[in-house]
């Protein structure tokens, strides 16, 4: 609604006084189509702030980056929009003055076809499907066509008026605003410096990672240079604990987890010898059964995979791999005034709950749904402590987990977009009546 009435009013025409224009229809529709490209720089600057993942807005909003990632979409398709209609209008323009045999030659007019195909072929290959399914290739003709989009868009405005009208000001926002949130990844990057993964294959689906000498929470992204020639790339993964456990180290012995389920449950079994403590009340890693760990847990940080077709499949082909890690990012929202707290997970979504819960001073409960336990058995040391039930090989009866929490209580949830979808459904439903606060973590795509 804002671009509309940007676009569009206030607009006064001085025909037949002006020499510029053969009747008012010109004039306006003149007006308008100069607006609209004004109006396509300045998205095109804000798209790419949105897009960042070290976007200022994020700190002064406390918003999601997924949430900046839907504008991000929005906002383009408003900037596509603006700039086809630009070049539409124009090319009538020139045709009712016959004057477009001529200006379709020039270099301005090709730059601004350029520019505008560009944009508008960013949008098929952005659609979920694609993204989704290949990622990387999106990804590569993403910036390929906004590099060649921002550029078009410069040289049309220059070899159209130089720099005198100051409309290539937007161009040069847009691209300090990339120029600093990629210099900002590299010192993300340099910070952490180059390390080695030592990878752990849990089962078919999953693999476990760990990072030594750094520290994090939230999410990270990381690159495996020497995996593949396409040594640009990176993926976001969830910091499920900010130590490494050395293996057989007394320091490893976990908390018992069930799994539960309406009819014939499967019970994961682990060490049975210490027992599930409330959530404020959790021993030191150093410290269990009053046995003293002799060698305490190194730094770094545990990732847990889910291998998919590409980047990830190639992974379970290595034992160690050197990796760089950009770093963290980390939004989780204020829950202090809730004494109570539900975190529903699903598969690798444990990851991005655990943090939320050692960071909440309440009570906390946890319901996890795995298609094998696995992962349930390799996550036992991050478990520990936690008030936790398991759902292994079936889907967690939400309606009966969610309306049977008493009082006002803060709901976590992350997982595959179905249990998202569903978990938002019900909270929902239960706003009208309870105090509860909805927070999903994910990664939009």
């Amino acid at each position: 609604m804002l671009n509309i009435v940007l676009n569009a009013a206030g607009l006064e025409s001085a025909y037949p006084d002006s020499v510029w224009y053969s009747s008012t229809t010109v004039e306006t529709a003149t007006y308008i189509s100069n607006r609209a490209g004004v109006l396509s720089f300045a998205n095109l600057s804000l798209l790419i702030l949105y897009a960042g993942r070290n976007n200022i807005l994020l700190y002064i909003t406390d918003w999601s980056q997924s949430t900046f990632l839907l504008l991000h979409r929005w906002v383009a398709r408003l900037c596509v929009l603006q700039a086809c209609l630009h070049s539409a209008m124009y090319v009538r323009l020139y045709q009712i003055s016959g004057t477009l045999s001529t200006e379709q030659k020039l270099e301005y007019w090709i730059w601004g076809i350029v520019a505008t195909l560009a944009l508008s072929l960013l949008i098929p290959p952005s659609i979920l499907a694609f993204r989704t399914r290949r990622y990387e290739i999106f990804l590569i003709i993403h910036i390929a066509l906004a590099v060649l989009a921002v550029v078009g868009c410069y040289e049309h405005i220059f070899t159209r008026f130089t720099h005198q009208w100051g409309y290539e000001t937007w161009i040069y926002i847009a691209i300090a605003i990339w120029g600093f949130e990629r210099g900002i990844r590299l010192l993300r990057i340099a910070r952490n410096g180059l390390q080695t993964a030592t990878l752990t294959v849990i089962d078919e689906d999953y693999l476990r990672v760990d990072i030594p000498n750094i520290t994090a929470s939230g999410h990270v992204y990381l690159y495996f240079p020497t995996l593949t020639w396409r040594f640009w790339e990176n993926h976001p993964f969830s910091v499920a604990d900010t130590r490494i456990r050395r293996r057989g180290n007394p320091s490893a012995i976990s908390s018992p987890v069930i799994a539960k389920g309406k009819k014939s449950a499967e019970t994961v079994k682990v060490n049975s010898d210490v027992s599930i403590r409330p959530n404020r009340e959790r021993s030191s890693d150093s410290k269990i059964s009053g046995i003293e760990s002799s060698t305490p847990p190194e730094t770094g940080i545990t990732l847990i995979v889910r291998t998919r077709s590409g980047t990830t499949a190639q992974l379970r082909n290595h034992s160690s791999i050197r990796v760089l890690v950009e770093g963290a990012y980390c939004s989780h929202p204020d829950f202090s005034s809730y004494a109570n707290m539900v975190c529903i997970a699903g598969g690798v979504g444990i990851t991005a709950v655990l943090p939320i819960i050692k960071a909440f001073p309440g009570n906390v409960k946890l319901y996890w749904g795995v298609r094998n336990r696995a992962i349930v058995d390799e996550m036992e040391a991050e478990l520990k402590g936690i008030d936790v039930d398991v759902v292994v090989g079936r889907r967690i009866d939400l309606k009966d987990v969610l309306e049977g929490s008493p009082g006002r209580f803060a709901v976590v949830a992350s997982g595959p977009p179905g249990l998202a979808d569903d978990v938002r459904a019900i909270v929902a439903g239960m706003a009208k009546t309870k105090d509860v606060k909805l927070y999903e973590e994910f990664f939009a795509w």
